[in-house]
């Protein structure tokens, strides 16, 4: 009822409202309308899905692949290829997808030598070695001439809350392409960002389903672990798509907005996501012994950031191989086979050292046979690691000194 009110209060009584917007407006079609919204996402090229993920249960001992399975209902996505084709024929930004990457040089005088700029993913050395590698790709005889490109793909997701109190909240994941300069992909009105899927969360009725399951409830641990899985349940579904497999190794013919055709090999260039978030998808620990999704820098060496002990530390990078792999495959027999905890020291035997966890990657689980390194896509994160993290730390740390020096320093420094 209070609503009703408002509707009438501060809406249809205010004086900027105008009656005659109204006008043909049928209250049933729009509320059908919105019962037929996720019929009419289909018809956009969206999909609906579900995953399963093996539980496990302290003390029950079965193989991972007959362990209980919870279902996750309620995934929305889009086919990773079609996304790709979107965007290659994208009208709007066609002018400015760089397909063929260089090097930017500037000399600041004529008797200067150059110096090397870098600014742009497609000036990258990765992204020009990536390409020189692709045209090793002998061309098909129904396309002689077409120029095989690399795309550049860089996934982003975070959870946004809906509202300030609540949980309500949503869980979108979109891709970037860094043929794109940074400067269109970061302009909303450019539409750079590719909606591909809206994740659901482990539900609340999990710890029910647990206990008429198994007798018990759930440690948090299990609970973490669950989370885990599930997020590379939702991006293994996505990834292990047969036709993406296929293009990601062969590439796929597109004839972009300009009508040009071009061989595309889709590549994952990074990831870009909050802390939390990383450390669900790289299978870490949250602040373990090794923090760094990147590398196996300990967490007591952290406060020697930019010293040469710190470089070195961070010189041994987390890599997909095969010792790595199996490692997981170990701790999950212990886990199911065994019926040890998941954060039990016998895990911990296996995979604490470098702050692993006992779930295998989507990423490592589709695209490892093709040398991706999953761990080396998280970039930094400027906004969380920087502005909101050192550059804060420091910022404080200046205030803080300029309070000590007296009331007439603070008055010049809020002049300034």
């Amino acid at each position: 009822m209070t609503d009703v009110q408002h509707l009438i209060d501060n809406v249809i009584l205010h004086k900027d409202f105008k009656a005659e917007d109204l006008q043909g407006v049928n209250l049933a079609r729009e509320l059908k309308k919105l019962d037929t919204f996720e019929s009419s996402l289909k018809g956009q090229g969206w999909k609906k899905g579900s995953v399963k993920i093996s539980v496990p249960c302290p003390k029950k001992k079965v193989a991972k692949s007959e362990a209980v399975e919870f279902e996750i209902e309620g995934l929305l996505y889009q086919d990773l290829t079609t996304v790709i084709k979107n965007a290659c024929q994208d009208e709007t930004t066609i002018g400015s997808f760089h397909t063929t990457p260089f090097k930017e040089m500037w000399k600041p005088s004529d008797n200067a030598s150059p110096v090397r700029l870098y600014g742009e993913a497609y000036m990258s050395d990765e992204m020009i070695n990536t390409y020189e590698e692709v045209q090793n790709v002998p061309p098909r005889p129904d396309y002689p001439d077409v120029e095989n490109v690399v795309v550049e793909l860089a996934p982003y997701s975070d959870t946004t809350m809906l509202a300030q109190f609540g949980t309500a909240f949503l869980w979108p994941v979109y891709i970037y392409f860094g043929n794109l300069s940074k400067y269109i992909r970061s302009q909303p009105s450019s539409h750079a960002a590719h909606h591909m899927a809206y994740f659901p969360s482990l539900p609340d009725s999990f710890s029910n389903w647990y206990w008429e399951t198994f007798g018990t409830v759930p440690s948090e641990a299990t609970i973490t672990h669950c989370k885990q899985e599930l997020i590379q349940a939702l991006w293994l579904l996505i990834l292990s798509a047969p036709d993406f497999v296929q293009v990601y190794q062969y590439g796929i013919f597109i004839c972009f907005a300009d009508q040009v055709i071009h061989h595309v090999f889709p590549r994952f260039f990074a990831y870009m996501a909050d802390y939390p978030e990383k450390v669900l998808l790289a299978c870490i620990r949250n602040l373990g012994t090794c923090p760094c999704p990147r590398c196996l820098i300990k967490k007591k060496y952290l406060p020697g950031l930019g010293t040469r002990v710190d470089i070195q530390q961070r010189a041994k990078l987390r890599t997909c191989d095969q010792r790595y792999q199996d490692k997981i495959e170990t701790t999950q027999k212990i886990i199911y086979e065994n019926g040890y905890v998941v954060n039990s020291k016998a895990v911990n035997r296996v995979i604490g050292s470098e702050s692993f966890t006992p779930t295998r990657s989507a990423f490592i689980s589709a695209l490892s046979q093709f040398g991706l390194n999953f761990f080396s896509l998280f970039v930094v994160d400027l906004m969380h690691k920087f502005k909101l993290g050192v550059w804060k730390g420091v910022f404080t740390h200046l205030i803080q000194i300029l309070y000590t020096q007296g009331a007439e320093v603070i008055a010049e420094f809020d002049r300034r």
